[in-house]
């Protein structure tokens, strides 16, 4: 997953989840978690965990891109 923001920002994986919450109804109170120290580094691991196992997810034909 990558975010590319208007300005042409790009965020990758986890790091996409507190430029993106601000703007989603009820998002802003969850970006706040972000400012936790170490909450990012527990997404980013979190993501990588989720992102390898993805096909058990049944994400379809979607796992087959890189």
């Amino acid at each position: 997953m990558q975010l590319v923001t208007p300005d042409r920002r790009v965020y990758p994986g986890a790091r996409a989840l507190p430029a993106l919450l601000p703007y989603l109804p009820g998002g802003r109170p969850l970006a706040l978690f972000f400012r936790i120290p170490g909450a990012q580094a527990v997404a980013d691991r979190l993501y990588a965990w989720i992102s390898a196992r993805r096909h058990r997810f049944g994400c379809g034909d979607s796992c087959a891109l890189p």
